[in-house]
């Protein structure tokens, strides 16, 4: 029986901000993208129902492509920066961030609707495995094709290393369904095409995208890395 998944309701997100609100004087949200999942608009219906400064930022990203724009945001605000000065930051980690993935086996996806049962059958037909990117606008689409008889790591890195922004130190996470040591030999790989790298975490994918992909699964997360500079803060009141 395929698991189902479900978005948290606006309640869930208003109940969170409530809390937030009552201890903070500001609060941003990093979403998964609007253009793959509910959660956007229902964090955004929520913030519009309760006092205070809330704001949701569309990351256009999932997964680990998700977690580096919520680790920059953190970073930034530790450094002292605050209203639209943290929000531009955010922003601008948004543009800096590429998400990648790899799914072998589609057999998961068929069961739970997001992919239609006629591109498995194409894709075990001619023995190929689409490598996903996310696009400008927060889409998940097939941008290359590896043959399933090849390097399938050597060739996700390949593709990821050539679509890579920026010129500075790269940020890298990689996550994985059940495929630790696939996930390690890739980061090795990025490692040696990427150039100067400033960190490479490997992590489990969430129960979403696991039940979704299903085993095997590789999600790719590259960040044009900018340090923040300190800033002078007062201190609170």
């Amino acid at each position: 029986e395929h698991p189902q998944t479900s978005q948290p309701s606006p309640g869930d997100y208003r109940r969170v901000y409530e809390f937030l609100g009552s201890h903070f004087p500001e609060v941003i949200t990093v979403s998964l993208s609007r253009a793959v999942s509910g959660t956007w608009q229902a964090a955004s219906n929520a913030a519009e129902r309760v006092q205070g400064n809330i704001i949701v930022v569309d990351s256009r990203s999932v997964s680990v492509g998700q977690g580096l724009v919520a680790m920059a945001a953190a970073e930034y605000a530790a450094a002292g920066y605050r209203g639209d000065a943290l929000l531009d930051e955010v922003q601008q980690a948004v543009e800096r961030t590429q998400s990648f993935g790899m799914v072998t086996d589609l057999t998961w996806g068929v069961r739970g609707g997001r992919v239609p049962a006629w591109q498995k059958r194409v894709a075990e037909f001619f023995g190929i495995v689409p490598i996903l990117t996310m696009t400008e606008q927060g889409e998940l689409r097939p941008t290359r094709i590896a043959r399933r008889k090849g390097d399938l790591l050597a060739a996700m890195a390949k593709h990821v290393a050539r679509k890579a922004r920026g010129s500075g130190p790269k940020r890298v996470s990689i996550g994985h369904a059940g495929a630790p040591e696939k996930a390690a030999r890739l980061a090795s790989l990025l490692r040696g095409r990427l150039g100067e790298v400033e960190s490479v975490s490997v992590v489990q994918v969430g129960a979403t995208l696991g039940s979704h992909g299903g085993i095997g699964t590789l999600v790719v997360a590259v960040q044009d890395y900018r340090a923040p500079e300190p800033k002078e803060t007062s201190p609170p009141e």
